[in-house]
């Protein structure tokens, strides 16, 4: 075919040729400027399904990309179903419902949901900003909040968390309660709970992790307070709370439950005493083994339960560090303890330290010693404010147990240390009232010891009748100090005979008031039996019928549950 130009027609090509070079080139300029401004994915669930990597469910036709210049819409009225492994975006607005499935991952700058908005969050959310929470809250997956710039400050209305990660160095404030159904995990940075209760509804002990020094819980009020579900169990629950987010503001509290019942949580906050009215040292009274406890410390835990339990007991552990001890003093090594009050005093001069319930390592052992780093007591069994003290002088010994018995008109009499520091000896005194004592024993002690000591006396020549015994034990300096009374009865027994003897017919044995419910055995010298008789009682004379019995000499024998008694009868011909 031959082709002929026409006029104008080279010019004409050349025009149009420029114009689509010069357009492609502004469309460069524009996806430029879209990507330096950040892009806008607006979710309209246009297509056949609810899945976020459905191009057709997004009002551009396209998946949105990753990025923090990333701006996400999910749409009212629709819903969103996030799958993908892991994508990181700017900004994330729940106007409908979104999904994130489990093994998905999606890290968001700056998130909100509106007042009809929805999340069910069944795998990780990542809020690396700013959050803002109106609409509804659902699911058992994990939020982290790890902002890298500013505190994240946020409300989540009526919602809860079901996994709480704090991994955000400028920390969280609460602006209102916060409740979190299954782990608590502090990583970096402190939650301020600015007087609204943070509750954690597990009663796993293991499902508060990762505190520290740099990670903990501010709550200085009972407003404030950090609450634990408490089941009744054997678990450990730690309590890391703080005064303010700096690291010399850390106290951290342990309870170790042993089997608490009756009860649904416990309110733990800290407080320190300024030293005004009678909070201070001075009016301490507490004693610990007899020994004056001086230096209070002016931290306390302060403990709320929803109510006091009903039936078992706990031990605490505080922690040392950071503490600051009143009154000039100082904690040395085996010379201090837990102490606790009311929480509603306001006076030191309340303080106990419970030493005849509760019980504390032995000497030397971690929880008496400063290098331990904590001080520890078990055997509590109600709530109260606690802090630890320190006394000017060793606690001396720690008396385990202290037990007295009759046997066979004496009295045997034990007792065991669980530690001693400069124990000179022991002595047993006796009493007739319980008033006044007078010594009639003494055992050597072992001076200082760790490890747990058994000691032993008999007392052969005892009060007749109802006596008290108390152990007393005297250092090396003279100092003593006394265990607690009791009380020992030694039965004075009346001797019993047979009359008539020899009898024919019947012999009686008039009972003394030591034999309650006696079975009656007569026996040949040989150890036939020939007779039995049960339940007779005592005031009553007994009376045996020996008709049918040949003659000679028998052996009638007493038993009951308090003594036995044997004596011996001739049947005559």
């Amino acid at each position: 075919m031959d082709i002929k130009n026409k006029p104008g027609s080279t010019i004409h090509f050349l025009s149009r040729t420029l114009a689509v070079t010069i357009m492609t080139f502004f469309i460069f300029l524009f996806i430029g400027a879209l990507d330096a401004q950040g892009q806008n994915y607006y979710f309209n669930g246009t297509g056949n399904n609810n899945d976020w990597d459905n191009p057709n469910n997004w009002m551009n036709k396209e998946i949105p990309k990753t990025g923090f210049n990333i701006k996400v819409v999910i749409g009212a009225s629709t819903v969103c179903k996030f799958s993908l492994h892991s994508i990181e975006i700017g900004a994330l607005i729940i106007k409908g419902e979104l999904t994130i499935n489990n093994g998905s991952t999606l890290k968001i700058k700056m998130f909100d949901i509106g007042p009809n908005g929805s999340l069910n969050n069944n795998g990780i959310l990542e809020l690396r900003g700013s959050v803002s929470i109106a609409g509804k809250m659902t699911g058992e997956g994990y939020i982290i909040l790890n902002s890298t710039e500013s505190v994240q400050t946020f409300s989540i209305g009526n919602n809860r968390f079901y996994n709480l990660v704090i991994d955000n160095p400028f920390g969280v404030i609460m602006k209102n309660k916060w409740t979190v159904d299954g782990k608590l995990t502090l990583n970096s940075g402190t939650i301020n709970t600015n007087g609204n209760i943070l509750e954690l509804t597990s009663e796993k002990g293991t499902n508060l992790t990762g505190y520290s020094i740099n990670s903990f819980i501010i709550t200085t009020s009972a407003a404030g307070a950090l609450r634990r579900h408490i089941g009744t169990n054997n678990d450990t629950y730690v309590f890391p709370v703080g005064l303010s987010t700096t690291a010399s503001d850390y106290y951290k509290m342990e309870l170790e439950n042993n089997n608490l019942a009756g009860m649904t949580y416990l309110d733990v906050y800290i407080v320190r005493n300024n030293g005004t009215g009678y909070n201070h040292s001075q009016y301490g009274k507490a004693t610990q083994d007899g020994i004056p406890l001086i230096y209070y410390c002016n931290e306390e835990w302060i403990m709320n339960p929803d109510v006091e339990p009903t039936s078992g007991s706990f031990a605490l552990t505080l922690h040392l560090a950071n503490l600051k001890v009143g009154w000039g003093g100082g904690l040395l090594d085996n010379q201090f303890t837990i102490v606790k009050r009311p929480s509603a005093s306001q006076s030191f001069a309340d303080y106990d330290s419970f030493d005849g319930s509760t019980l504390r390592p032995t000497a030397g052992e971690d929880g008496r010693t400063v290098t331990s780093g904590y001080a520890y007591k078990k055997g509590f069994t109600s709530f109260s404010k606690a802090t630890v003290v320190g006394s000017n002088d060793p606690l001396p010994i720690d008396l385990l147990s202290f037990e007295a018995k009759s046997n066979d008109g004496a009295v045997e009499l034990a007792w065991t240390t669980a530690s001693e520091i400069n124990n000179d000896f022991f002595t047993v005194e006796r009493s007739r009232d319980g008033i006044d004592f007078a010594t009639v024993l003494k055992k050597q002690g072992a001076g200082s010891s760790n490890q747990m000591l058994d000691y032993s006396l008999t007392d052969e020549s005892p009060y007749k009748g109802l006596s008290y015994y108390r152990l007393k034990q005297t250092d090396y300096d003279g100092k003593n100090e006394y265990s607690k009374i009791i009380a020992v009865n030694i039965i004075v027994t009346s001797i019993l005979y047979a009359f008539p003897n020899p009898s024919k017919d019947q012999i009686n044995i008039n009972l003394d008031d030591s034999f309650k419910d006696v079975q009656v055995l007569v026996e040949t010298i040989s150890g036939q039996q020939v007779l039995v008789l049960d339940r007779y009682f005592n005031g009553q004379t007994l009376t045996v019928d020996i008709k049918d019995i040949k003659p000679g000499l028998y052996l009638l024998r007493l038993s009951s549950q308090e003594k036995n008694q044997t004596i011996k009868f001739i049947k005559a011909k």
